[in-house]
């Protein structure tokens, strides 16, 4: 792959998205090739040859006591409250 010699032209937001449609698109072509879904080939060619028997893309709900708690500011005060994660 080429890396271009010039700073790019596009908004960040713009170079997000494509970004993100190019990732999907890759998502969707190696499902499509492979016959697997992403989390079950990453752990097939990438996870399990490396030991990494606990990685997912996904935290089972057994398994959520380990996300980090996530605050957020209330108001303009210095108070933090959980914030909720859907």
């Amino acid at each position: 792959m080429r890396l271009p010699s010039h700073p790019s032209r596009q908004e960040p937001a713009a170079a997000a998205r494509l970004a993100a449609d190019r990732l999907g698109r890759t998502h969707a072509r190696l499902e499509k090739t492979t016959g697997q879904s992403l989390g079950a080939l990453m752990q097939a060619r990438i996870f399990g040859p490396l030991g990494m028997v606990d990685t997912a893309f996904a935290t089972p709900a057994g398994k959520r006591w380990r996300l980090a708690r996530v605050y957020k500011r209330e108001g303009q005060g210095p108070a933090m409250v959980k914030a909720a994660i859907e």
